[in-house]
């Protein structure tokens, strides 16, 4: 499927423009929140995939035409593609690490108009102080972090640990602690790995979607 720079969403037919020519969501013409869901759904999982490939090919065969890639090349970039969709979703995550805050605060394409996001604003404040309210103590770990929206509220109460499978997320929620002058323990893992101790308290946010109900 060719790249395009607008089109409306093959999933959820939301109007979506890209900034530029390497954008995930033009090859797959998906918009982000869909592309984000590739994880629990086949058919979008079916989109990463190929609009990964695709979006490899233009780059290889653009190359190719300049006289900077042998056909062979062109092969072992294509075998190295393909990869199980656990490593295709880490790639996106940490491609997308920058515009998390933005989606939080619906900043920039992330806006939905005032209304819509006043709501989401009031919602999020809700969600704050519920969290807030909760009798956090102890040893504390939260599961994919991204940037460390919820993270500083975290460390304040306890010690903290944070998992993310994205370093340039997790680099982001250290200078979220900074700023806010607390540590926490960051660490590269998976959400899904195999749990190594119990712990007096687990959090996790928006990641709670990729779980089947």
């Amino acid at each position: 499927m060719p790249f395009k720079a607008t089109f409306a969403c093959l999933w959820c037919g939301t109007t979506h423009r890209t900034r530029t020519a390497d954008d995930l969501e033009g090859w797959a013409q998906l918009c982000p929140e869909c592309l984000g869901k590739a994880g629990d759904n086949g058919f979008l999982r079916f989109r990463l995939h190929a609009a990964i490939k695709e979006r490899a090919a233009a780059a290889s065969g653009s190359e190719a035409a300049q006289g900077d890639a042998a056909p062979v090349a062109v092969a072992e970039a294509g075998a190295a593609l393909a990869t199980d969709i656990g490593r295709d979703m880490i790639a996106y995550y940490e491609a997308r690490a920058p515009e998390y805050d933005d989606w939080y605060l619906r900043r920039g394409r992330y806006e939905r108009g005032a209304i819509h996001d006043a709501a989401w604003n009031a919602e999020l404040d809700a969600a704050g102080s519920w969290l807030d309210g909760l009798p956090w103590s102890g040893e504390i770990v939260e599961l994919a972090a991204g940037t460390g929206w919820w993270s500083p509220l975290l460390a304040s109460r306890g010690e903290l640990s944070l998992y993310d499978t994205s370093p340039a997320a997790l680099d982001r929620a250290r200078e979220r602690l900074v700023a806010h002058g607390l540590r926490a323990h960051l660490h590269v893992r998976d959400a899904w790995d195999e749990p190594d101790r119990a712990v007096d308290g687990l959090f996790m946010g928006f990641w709670l979607s990729h779980v089947p109900r």
